[in-house]
């Protein structure tokens, strides 16, 4: 029994670390400088922490393809690039970087609800907390314009005109945040029956609405869906909370004269989706080395070497990714994730609706993105296979 009760309050003590872990991850002000060594050194304090973590050989699948193209690149690799691809590397061969346990809900509470409060007050101008946000999370000229902006003729018919990325100040990313926090707290409260959840996703789901990111929007939309209406624990209720979300999506539309950017998907498609391809086919078929195709430039920065000005860098997931580690790095890290979302239940797959996000943003390509990802995907994974295990399976 006092075995049993170690036990018990050992778990409790590391699902409290990974619950700090994440608050750091996603609270902490966005220097590359702090996340740089901050990253690195969470993954392997949980590595260190955990216990009944099982390795998997597939990180092999992306390690061997990037330590390929460091080798072929070693020479012109700048330090930045080669901090990036060390990241990169920590992540996936620490992979799961935890092992199987269970993450106090208040933890994911507090991030939405930090990242809510701060879209709230930029919006209406809460001078005290935006001068704190401010200082905490330095903004560049020309976003505090834009806020400056927003805050001088801000009013219930416009404020949805406008995009909030709260302290993120950067609307796609916020919104890149807000569906990962929703994707995984929809996992881990499967079949569980509380009005907490409800209110969870509903927040959640406005705060997207609120950045104006389109594949924000569509992200979230289906990780509804797929997480929360075919749960049968939630089933009753769900219809009324998207009965009522249409109604009050209905209902902003036609106050903001039919100008919510989130929902404007197909001028969306035409628009910056369209030129992230251009830009992707442009290097696709420019690039003259085609053993660089397939193990690529590891340094982003010499993509403006390679560039006629379509646009400065990829600002997307795939043109990233082969850019960076080519074709074979590329293909090694999805051929990961597809394998890992077999090894997890089906009903907890939605969670890879996230990888969306390759279209119009990054999830390797940023330390503090792949480090949300690749720890709530670890949990995941840990609590599925190790639970397998136990099983028998």
């Amino acid at each position: 029994m006092d075995r049993l009760q170690a036990i018990q309050t050992t778990n409790a003590k590391n699902g409290h670390l990974l619950g700090i872990a994440i608050l750091i991850a996603f609270l902490l002000p966005h220097s590359s400088v702090l996340l740089q060594l901050a990253n690195p050194l969470l993954c392997l304090l949980m590595v260190y922490k955990s216990k009944g973590r099982k390795f998997t050989p597939l990180v092999y699948a992306v390690i061997v393809p990037i330590v390929l193209s460091l080798l072929t690149n070693a020479a012109v690799v700048t330090q930045k690039a080669f901090l990036s691809t060390f990241t990169v590397l920590l992540y996936f061969a620490c992979f799961p970087i935890v092992g199987s346990f269970k993450i106090n809900n208040i933890y994911l509470y507090v991030c939405l609800g930090y990242i809510f409060i701060s879209q709230v007050c930029y919006m209406f101008g809460v001078s005290f907390l935006v001068n704190l946000f401010d200082r905490l999370y330095p903004i560049d000229e020309f976003r505090a314009n834009s806020y400056e902006q927003m805050k001088n003729s801000i009013s219930y018919i416009t404020m949805f005109d406008y995009r909030l990325g709260g302290f993120y100040h950067n609307p796609n990313q916020c919104s890149r945040y807000i569906t990962m926090l929703l994707a995984f707290f929809l996992v881990v409260n499967q079949g569980v029956k509380s009005k907490g959840i409800l209110v969870f996703t509903a927040i959640a789901y406005i705060a997207v609405l609120l950045t104006g990111s389109r594949t924000g929007f569509v992200i979230a939309s289906l990780i509804l869906y797929f997480g929360l209406l075919r749960q049968k624990a939630n089933s009753g209720n769900t219809r009324y909370l998207f009965l009522a979300i249409a109604v009050a999506g209905i209902g902003y539309i036609l106050e903001s004269g039919y100008a919510l950017r989130g929902l404007n998907v197909e001028e969306g498609m035409s628009g910056s989706a369209n030129i992230k391809w251009e830009t992707f086919v442009y290097y696709l078929t420019n690039e003259q080395n085609f053993f660089t195709l397939l193990v690529g430039h590891l340094d982003p920065s010499l993509f403006v070497v390679h560039s006629a000005l379509v646009m400065e860098h990829f600002d997307s997931e795939y043109g990233e990714l082969i850019f960076r580690y080519g074709i074979i790095g590329f293909l090694g890290i999805f051929f990961f994730w597809w394998k890992t979302a077999m090894r997890i239940h089906k009903t907890e797959r939605f969670f890879f609706l996230l990888l969306l996000w390759t279209i119009s943003s990054t999830i390797v390509a940023s330390y503090r993105a792949l480090f949300i990802f690749m720890l709530f995907l670890s949990i995941i994974y840990s609590n599925n296979v190790i639970s397998s295990c136990k099983k028998g399976v």
